[in-house]
């Protein structure tokens, strides 16, 4: 070895044996920890964006209710500062012909001593709009309640349906392999190959196309959440198995046996009572026909002749304060002082507005009465009758569109009740299928083709009879939404509805 080559290696050795720098740890996404479908139904109700929009729009609607409250109930205080400059004929003599400056201060103060005529219409008017938006917010929550408990079933019918095609892969894949096997001794045509191979490959398409559904579920769920989709894999999701649903099939169990359709003990006509006093668009129209009724109110205080109580004085050191009253109760009182940029004699009092030696006062009483208003008045209280008759009628047809809902819902968790039997004795009759021909296949009346179509259609009839197990959750969710209870007792039920 030359003494170049080994330096080379010296130094190469030397810079092996140096601590390299720690490469950088990968990006981890915190994990997310996958609820059950009643912890999803309470994490959509606090962390979902349509939960943060429907809280944005109540707490707006209620700060609008507050101001308006200390507008027309609190105390109002303005100051005005005004600095004007003029001429006057009668003052030229002493000031020369020039201009006068004069500056005032003005403190207003306004309180409303009583709760009554318009002002006791606008704080009715903003209650009944507060709890117009309590009952939209509440009603918004339930429905992304159903929302997500919707989500949470479709994705976990999503999975099982996905596992259920990576079974028929695996499933098509042996027949395939065992028909290639077959066509190698001669006991399977070509056809019979290319009939395998085109069944593993339709399997490989729709467990492909599986999964792509159930990453779409899972997104929308997580966003339904709040959470974060990338953090988690959903194949981990624990879901009812073939097997086991299987078993619980076949042992009868409530969960695909109910007993009855509507799970609680109020009939028909008692859910669609309930109805029409919950529902928020019974509340809602129920709302709107007494405002309405504030409008026709309001049209004939406005027809009412304004009465007002005034009083004031004024100081001679150039100081005024007055103060009225009207029919409502509403006082409105200011103090103004003001000065000139030289002195005025006091024997022009009169061109200052301020007395010469004595406080003047005045009292006094002002009555304003509309003569004609060239019938202004006849159409607002035609429009207001009109909106009262429109509000009524508004009225009728929510008590009847929500009787018909709460029936039509009513009859799909029966439609749903009954497909949830049928579909559980199908499985029942798929899994006798496929004992039958397991049992034929060990007589030699049979073949491994035929048992693993018993299998594949015993594997479908199980998971229709999960959807249809689903699909009665949905309903008796529905239902419920319909009835309007309230968010408690629609949680309890969504945790009983928790088969397995």
């Amino acid at each position: 070895m030359n003494t170049r080559a080994a330096l080379f290696l010296m130094v190469l050795a030397a810079a092996l044996a140096l601590p390299l720098p720690a490469a950088p740890a990968p990006a981890v996404a915190a994990p997310v920890e996958i609820p059950t479908a009643a912890e999803a139904v309470g994490l959509a109700l606090r962390e979902s964006p349509q939960a943060a929009i429907a809280r944005a729009q109540l707490e707006a609607a209620l700060a609008a209710s507050v101001n308006l409250e200390s507008m027309l109930l609190g105390w109002r205080f303005d100051a005005v500062l005004d600095d004007t400059l003029s001429r006057s004929e009668q003052l030229a003599p002493v000031l020369g012909g020039d201009p006068l400056n004069t500056f005032s201060a003005t403190v207003a103060a306004r309180k409303a001593l009583a709760v009554r005529g318009s002002t006791a219409l606008a704080l009715e008017e903003a209650r009944l709009q507060r709890e117009q938006a309590e009952r939209d917010y509440l009603a918004r929550l339930r429905e992304i309640g159903v929302t997500a408990y919707e989500a949470y079933r479709q994705l976990e019918l999503a999975l099982i349906r996905h596992r259920i095609l990576e079974r028929a892969v695996a499933l098509t894949r042996d027949s395939l392999e065992a028909a290639e096997e077959q066509a190698v001794l001669g006991a399977h045509t070509e056809a019979q190959v290319r009939a395998a191979r085109l069944a593993h490959e339709e399997a490989v398409q729709r467990r492909d196309a599986s999964r792509r559904l159930l990453d779409i579920a899972w997104q929308r769920l997580a966003r339904l959440l709040g959470l974060d989709p990338a953090g988690v894999d959903i194949l981990d999701l624990d879901v009812i198995e073939v097997e086991e649903a299987l078993e619980m099939i076949a042992g009868r169990h409530p969960a695909f046996w109910p007993e009855r359709a509507v799970p609680w003990q109020e009939s028909l006509e008692e859910l669609v009572e309930r109805a029409k006093a919950n529902r928020p668009e019974v509340q809602n129209a129920r709302a709107a026909v007494a405002l309405a009724r504030l409008g026709v109110e309001k049209v004939k205080l406005d027809r009412r002749p304004d009465i007002q109580l005034t009083a004031g004085a004024t100081w001679p050191g150039q100081i005024r304060a007055s103060l009225t009253v009207d029919d409502e109760g509403v006082a409105q009182a200011s103090v103004t002082g003001w000065r000139f940029d030289r002195a005025i004699p006091s024997e022009l009092s009169a061109v200052t507005q301020a007395p010469k030696d004595e406080v003047d006062w005045s009292l006094g009483v002002r009555v304003t009465y509309n003569l004609w208003d060239s019938g202004a008045s006849r159409a607002a209280a035609h429009r207001a009758g009109q909106l009262l008759r429109q509000a009524e009628l508004g009225l009728d047809e929510a008590l009847h569109g929500v009787a018909l809902d709460v029936e039509g819902r009513h009859a799909e968790l029966v439609s749903a009740y009954e497909a949830l039997l049928m579909a559980s004795e199908r499985a029942l009759l798929a899994h006798l299928e496929l004992e039958t021909e397991e049992a034929k296949a060990a007589l030699g009346m049979s073949s491994r083709l035929q048992v693993d179509a018993a299998a594949m259609q015993l594997w479908q009839a199980v998971a229709a009879a999960v959807s249809a197990r689903f699909d009665y959750e949905l309903a008796v969710v529905r239902l419920a939404a319909a009835a309007a209870w309230d968010l408690e007792t629609l949680s309890q039920i969504v945790h009983g509805l928790q088969g397995w």
